[in-house]
């Protein structure tokens, strides 16, 4: 059996085992990963027709070029996608200078496909050069992606001390070199060790140990790559209904909150929303303040709020947030419109908020 198809039909079945456990998590868990959802989406597309492509099966009468060209056009739009999660995962907008040279370069990969299609008319001179542009935005696309989604790994294997950050940061690393190695070796620089194609082979191992880890773990995706100190929820008349402290970046600092502290947080808050419509006549609600290296960022609701104590923030972030208020809302209703509240009212708020931040941590103290 041919290597090529061996190769190309594992990679689909990895890629539809992947994307099915993701569209589950998007459809049944809620998750709003859409972005990276779509992504695999897209990957299972462009394996299928790879599958197809060198699959050889008599019989089949299609145009390998085109196939090619398509093929590789859907990878490239998996890697764009596959970047704006990555931004979001980071950022809270996704305007982030890295993306528009990207979405430059699939529009130019395109073309050159088309251009390519057509070429057997070309000059030689004018073929080789197409080609060469062809593949060379195809391997930008590959590197500058997965070279930043290694970056967002890293960074949290350094914020968060864990091993899995690093693992997945050197499995995007090894892909990017692939695509790198392999664009050398397009313009005739000898990189193989004796016939074999080391830059397609870093990529699989990269491309095996990503989608293999997601697939035991997929709730990690949505890992941020900063650190969320605090959490508290608030009703609507700014009374603290819930809160918790977390690990900070050090991974081993004590923390030993108590009432007092994070009465003083809920006072600075409702104090800091007040001074501010009072000096500025402003009726938009508190939504951050920035004190040395932390954050603090608010989401309001109609009936509750909920601030988050990190040193960072990001798209999902203020998603999730989002996710959390609808939630509360919608389960806690009328203990919301009450004008006093209770510990007893609020028990499943904390499996509310790990269900919505997933690895956010474990709490050094909860206090409600």
């Amino acid at each position: 059996m041919d290597l090529n198809f061996v190769v190309s039909l594992t990679i689909a079945i990895f890629m539809f085992i992947l994307g099915i456990i993701f569209i589950v998590q998007s459809i049944i868990k809620k998750r709003t990963a859409y972005v990276f959802t779509s992504s695999m989406f897209i990957g299972m597309i462009a394996s299928l027709i790879e599958v197809f492509r060198v699959s050889k099966l008599p019989n089949l009468d299609f145009n390998s070029s085109v196939l090619l060209v398509i093929h590789l056009s859907f990878w490239c739009l998996m890697y764009l996608l596959s970047l704006i999660f990555f931004i979001q995962l980071e950022k809270e907008k996704i305007l982030s200078y890295i993306l528009p040279v990207v979405m430059i370069i699939y529009v130019l990969h395109i073309t050159f496909g088309i251009f390519w299609i057509y070429s057997g008319s070309f000059p030689d001179q004018a073929q080789s050069t197409i080609t060469m542009l062809w593949d060379l935005t195809y391997a930008l696309m590959g590197i500058l992606t997965f070279s930043y989604g290694a970056y967002v790994h890293f960074k949290t294997g350094i914020k968060a001390h864990e091993k899995e950050g690093y693992l997945l940061g050197g499995a995007l690393i090894l892909i990017s070199i692939g695509f790198l190695l392999g664009f050398i070796k397009d313009l005739g620089v000898k990189v193989d060790i004796q016939s074999i194609p080391v830059g397609e082979v870093l990529k699989l191992i990269g491309i095996f140990t990503f989608i293999i880890f997601y697939i035991a773990k997929p709730d990690y995706i949505f890992r941020l790559p900063f650190q969320i100190t605090s959490v508290l929820v608030f009703n609507r008349l700014g009374m603290l209904i819930y809160s918790a402290q977390y690990l900070t970046e050090d991974g081993d600092e004590e923390i030993d909150p108590d009432d007092t502290s994070m009465e003083l947080i809920t006072a600075a808050v409702n104090a800091f929303s007040t001074f501010m419509k009072e000096t500025t006549g402003s009726e938009e609600p508190l939504k951050r303040v920035k004190t040395g290296d932390k954050l603090l960022i608010v989401e309001q609701g109609d009936k509750c709020s909920i601030a988050i104590i990190s040193t960072s923030s990001s798209y999902f972030m203020i998603q999730s947030m989002r996710k959390v208020i609808k939630e509360l809302e919608k389960r806690y209703e009328k203990e919301l419109e009450l004008d006093y509240t209770d510990s007893t009212f609020f028990n499943e708020v904390p499996k509310l908020i790990s269900y919505s931040f997933p690895f956010l941590g474990i709490p050094k103290k909860e206090l409600y």
